[in-house]
């Protein structure tokens, strides 16, 4: 009885591993980044490490458009007339015309119907629902990959910047922040544009340009992440 218990304490449990998590950004996460969730999506389970990946997708705009009124408005004691002020610099920046647009995207979302179709032809399904950016991402995942530049600088990076001063986040966080092109051997794009306002093409070449750097992005995820493939 004395060995077996000194070996069952000298004994190693398996430890679980905590899932290497992703986060795809576009300005409104209706086109292009839940689609690269979907693309992704389907390279991690068709290699089987769909328990082992987390993977998601969130837009920019909410930070921008409502974000900022939201933390000033009611984060932050300040005066009245601050209040009156404020409420009138929004008004004049067209605050409320834009809410109405931006209403759908608040109550949260399915894709735009063009790209799901678009998806659909090439066998991948998208089915997440759009929600805002939010400071717990800069900690929650280990990737974040902006579809443009000014997802990343005038999205992300602008919300880190302020968020850091609110919110614990690590001062390294901003690191995780790339371009989803940075990872595409095929194409020579630096950005992914947003097909919206153009053709079926358009939604066609978002979905190559996305297969083309998600298959590169697993397998540099797996390269750097040896844990993945061996537990």
């Amino acid at each position: 009885m004395q060995v077996s218990v000194v070996a069952f304490k000298n004994k190693k449990l398996p430890q679980t591993q905590t899932p290497f998590s992703v986060l795809f950004v576009c300005l409104g996460n209706i086109c292009r980044s839940p689609a690269a969730e979907g693309v992704f999506t389907y390279f991690v389970k068709k290699r089987g490490f769909d328990s082992k990946i987390r993977i998601d997708s969130a837009g920019t705009i909410n930070y921008h458009e409502v974000g900022i009124s939201v933390n000033v408005l009611y984060e932050i004691e300040i005066s009245f007339l601050r209040k009156q002020l404020l409420f009138l610099v929004f008004f004049m920046m067209g605050f409320f015309r834009l809410f109405k647009k931006l209403i759908f995207f608040l109550k949260g979302n399915q894709t735009d119907s063009r790209m799901r179709a678009a998806s659909k032809r090439c066998g991948i399904e998208i089915t997440s629902i759009s929600r805002p950016i939010k400071s717990s991402d800069f900690v929650e995942f280990d990737l974040i990959l902006a579809m443009d530049k000014q997802n990343r600088e005038r999205g992300y990076m602008e919300a880190f910047n302020r968020w850091k001063f609110r919110d614990p986040l690590p001062e390294d966080a901003h690191k995780k922040v790339r371009l989803i092109c940075s990872y595409c051997k095929k194409h020579d794009e630096t950005e992914v544009p947003d097909p919206c306002y153009g053709g079926p093409e358009g939604f066609k070449k978002v979905l190559d340009m996305l297969e083309d750097a998600c298959e590169s992005l697993l397998e540099n995820i797996l390269a750097e992440n040896k844990h993945i493939q061996e537990s």
